[in-house]
């Protein structure tokens, strides 16, 4: 079936069922934001490829809802097809106007269900899709501590200390492999693994595919008793006592079983979010192999696109070459954004094998990247030349740098959020009448999640989203500001940072950011002109940090490269 038969088959179920609207998103079931192939509905329903989208299929017509990282992919991806991109209507009042809701209750949560009223819980896609992947069965490993930093029991004890009741059942994914110190490979890009978690004061059960444990010793040491998938569903209709849960995340199909649910946001989340001493030492560790391998990338690209011919898919492989050779490698923590001239306007714009295009010694190139390591997560962005860029893109990369060092540099005191510091970072932006559709920053996972909150940076608050979460000591965050401009360009710069104490005195406590990520910021794209002399000397003094730590694992060509492209401005 082509995109529009999938979408009359829907309809023609919705009418059997007395259905007049069906609503599909593009999470799981345990309301991930990057998710296996076997959860992809809407890339099965439309051929939309990003990791945010709506879709709400009528009678008569079939609406579709992203935000604004994706709104130039997805009128490339849904081009002559019968639906309609929606950009200036929240799907959310749109469905609340409409009768009768259909929607498969796994793949929404109980707030959600709570906000568009009644709806009818029902699998139509499962009923279409006769080549669905299969259910990854890959097997889960353990973290070390000399990584994780804490045993299972001493984060298990400070979660339950935090819940309202004697039970809490987690479903995030992220917070599970945090908890159980287990990483996997059930999600693409963030390695964890499908499964439920139940924690009482006496027991910890997790339920996930038994063919998925290949050495059980690790559970039976810390007293983990392990249960298949789907009983879950079963077991927590039998419990009898308040159950603590966050309504936010659990599923609507599996919360509506639950007796006596007591509603609080997961208590993993927010220790999770702050990492501990040992977590921190080990990403900085990790932060420098991994800014050495893009760095080698971004000499191998100059130094080749003159004489060879590269696609972006080419320069992907390349990219992931340099990474996979890291010690305590594990994979790439998405799809690596690769992105010449034009392509980089798409904010998550991916190159694939019949369709890249061929990179020329001239314009720009955006690359947005990062690998899952043993010791740590990264994600880094950097925006350079090939060659010859124009006037304009210099003003634009130079406004996009200043930006970007407003935060970098900023003190704050204690009990700011994203939402209070996010304008340091838009103001140059905005004096030129420009912006971005997206946050400036997200919170960032230790080995896990690339996209982590509870934090994050961005000017606006959204239903979904914390970011009035205060910064705490501990927290990594992404400082990623940029300019995308339809048809000519993306420009973006991107480091992580962790946030950490500073002085303390009769005002309070005083914060910064610790930068983590040091690769070269390409001096040729920069209008010197326009940045003054403390920005000037902020880029000199990261520049002179980036030779120290990369220096050590580059080869003498690459060093001599990176010693002229590093050199101190006047």
């Amino acid at each position: 079936m082509n995109i529009d038969q999938k979408i009359q088959a829907i309809q023609a179920l919705m009418k059997k069922k007395n259905i007049d609207t069906y609503y599909v998103s593009t999470r799981d079931d345990h309301n991930s934001e990057f998710i296996h192939p076997y959860f992809r509905c809407i890339e099965y329903l439309t051929g939309f490829t990003g990791s945010n989208a709506h879709l709400i299929i009528t009678d008569k017509e079939c609406r579709f809802y992203t935000d604004g990282r994706y709104t130039i992919q997805a009128k490339k991806e849904l081009k002559d097809t019968c639906i309609q991109i929606i950009e200036d209507e929240n799907f959310l009042q749109y469905l609340k106007t409409r009768k009768h809701i259909g929607l498969d209750g796994k793949k929404v949560t109980k707030s959600f269900v709570d906000e568009i009223g009644s709806v009818t819980s029902i699998d139509f896609i499962s009923e279409i899709w006769n080549d669905r992947p299969d259910f990854p069965m890959v097997p889960i490993f353990i973290l070390d501590e000399k990584y994780a930093g804490k045993s299972f029991e001493e984060k298990r004890e400070e979660v339950l200390k935090r819940c309202k009741s004697n039970i809490h059942l987690l479903t995030n994914l992220d917070d599970i492999a945090w908890l159980l110190n287990c990483r996997g490979y059930d999600a693409t890009s963030n390695p964890v693994f499908l499964s439920y978690l139940l924690l009482n004061s006496n027991q910890t059960v997790l339920y996930i595919k038994k063919d998925k444990i290949k050495d059980d010793s690790y559970f039976k040491n810390h007293h983990i008793q392990i249960k298949d998938y789907l009983e879950i569903y079963k077991d927590i209709k039998q419990i009898q006592e308040p159950v603590t849960v966050d309504e936010n995340q659990v599923n609507y199909e599996l919360i509506s079983k639950i007796k006596h649910p007591v509603f609080q946001t997961n208590p993993s989340e927010l220790i999770k979010a702050c990492k501990n001493k040992i977590e921190i030492e080990n990403i900085r560790q990790c932060q420098i192999l991994d800014c050495a391998a893009l760095t080698k990338f971004i000499y191998w690209l100059k130094t080749n696109v003159r004489t060879k011919t590269i696609t972006e898919y080419d320069a992907v492989k390349k990219l992931h070459d340099f990474r996979k050779v890291l010690p305590g490698y594990i994979e790439v923590n998405y799809g690596s954004i690769c992105a010449y001239n034009e392509n980089g306007a798409m904010m998550h714009y991916q190159p694939s094998k019949d369709h890249s295009s061929i990179l020329k010694p001239e314009g720009s190139f955006l690359v947005d990247s990062g690998g899952q390591y043993l010791n740590g997560t990264t994600d880094i962005t950097r925006t350079f030349s090939l060659g010859k860029v124009s006037d304009e893109f210099k003003k634009d990369f130079t406004t996009v740098l200043k930006s970007h060092i407003q935060l970098s540099k900023t003190k704050f005191l204690y009990g700011c959020s994203g939402i209070q510091l996010d304008i340091l970072a838009r103001q140059p932006i905005w004096n030129e009448d420009l912006d971005y559709q997206c946050g400036t920053g997200h919170g960032l996972g230790f080995c896990l999640n690339v996209h982590e909150g509870p934090h994050g940076i961005r000017w606006y608050k959204t239903d979904t989203r914390k970011e009035d979460t205060i910064l705490e000591e501990g927290m990594v965050v992404t400082n990623e500001p940029g300019i995308y401009k339809e048809n000519q360009y993306g420009i973006r710069i991107e480091n992580d940072m962790v946030v950490q104490k500073g002085n303390k005195n009769m005002y309070g406590q005083f914060m910064y950011f610790e930068t983590l990520s040091y690769v070269p910021i390409d001096l040729d794209c920069i209008d010197l002109s326009l940045l003054d002399k403390s920005e000037i000397e902020w880029l000199n003094q990261y520049h002179h940090k980036t030779y120290q730590l990369l220096s050590p694992y580059l080869n003498k060509e690459e060093k001599e490269w990176l010693k002229e492209y590093t050199k101190k401005l006047a």
